[in-house]
């Protein structure tokens, strides 16, 4: 499986949730905007409310945990601002942060109709995309975002790489992820990435460089060692296969894969 970067998704711009708010009761929309309840202290609070804050109050809603209040929350923001990208993006998040990937998705594209050149945005729905299984989409999203992209491009350019792989296409997946290389020599999770491109096209050689790199940086990467011991199997080199499959069995605990246990106790009964 490939490491995933999660992203801390890119607060609105309003101020940082407080740790402790108050409890929202409600928002209602009445005429000259809108009005929240609010519980302060034990007792009930009505005041008039802005757009903004209540796109504020979703946001904290999102950051505590409590996606369907922030999901109505933003709706009523989006009903006060119709042209709010933001509140879009962050209600597409919501969406994505409980598997609801269409509806993610359609809030996404309404915040890059908002804003066409919101890079985050197309990360995100290339996310969805991806995670709905439409790789052409998430492809197209990956490439605008690296239209866009001025810093730390080699995020992108990685879930590119993956998309093209998940779509099969492992020649362009290992050019980006040689890319993300070029551009950080140190990410590990690409040279893992581009080993497991290289072990699906029986480049064994190839692929075995890149997951031992990939441990050089992190010698606990669980998923390097299976595959490292995987390409290893591939290319013949069983006692080498072994040490790896057995490392990760050990980091993996309870939860290996019954494959590379069966593999493991194959290898060790012919090597008998």
């Amino acid at each position: 499986m490939f490491v995933r970067r999660y992203i801390l998704f890119f607060a609105m711009s309003l101020p940082p949730p407080r740790e402790n708010p108050p409890q929202l009761i409600g928002i209602f929309e009445r005429a000259g905007g809108a009005v929240a309840q609010f519980l302060v202290n034990g007792a009930n609070a009505i005041q008039p409310i802005t757009p903004e804050e209540v796109a504020h109050y979703g946001l904290e809603y999102y950051f505590r945990g409590e996606y369907p209040q922030a999901i109505n929350t933003l709706t009523i923001a989006i009903k006060l601002n119709p042209d709010d990208a933001q509140a879009y993006y962050q209600r597409g998040r919501t969406y994505y942060q409980q598997a609801m990937y269409p509806e993610a998705i359609a809030d996404l594209t309404e915040a890059i109709v908002r804003d066409p050149d919101f890079a985050i945005a197309y990360d995100a729905r290339g996310d969805a995309y991806s995670l709905n299984h439409d790789y052409a989409n998430s492809i197209t999203d990956y490439t605008r975002e690296i239209e866009l992209c001025t810093t730390d491009c080699h995020y992108a350019y990685n879930k590119r790489g993956h998309a093209y792989y998940a779509a099969g296409d492992d020649e362009r997946a290992i050019q980006d992820f040689s890319h993300v290389i070029t551009l950080k020599p140190d990410f590990a999770s690409a040279y893992y990435n581009r080993a497991l491109a290289y072990d699906r096209r029986g480049e064994a050689a190839s692929a075995i460089q890149d997951f031992s790199q990939a441990i050089t940086f992190i010698p606990l990467y669980l998923d390097a060692h299976r595959g490292l011991g995987s390409a290893y199997d591939h290319a013949g080199q069983f006692t080498s296969a072994l040490t790896h499959y057995r490392l990760y069995l050990e980091l993996a605990g309870q939860n290996a894969d019954p494959a590379v246990i069966q593999r493991v106790q194959t290898l060790e009964s012919q090597a008998r």
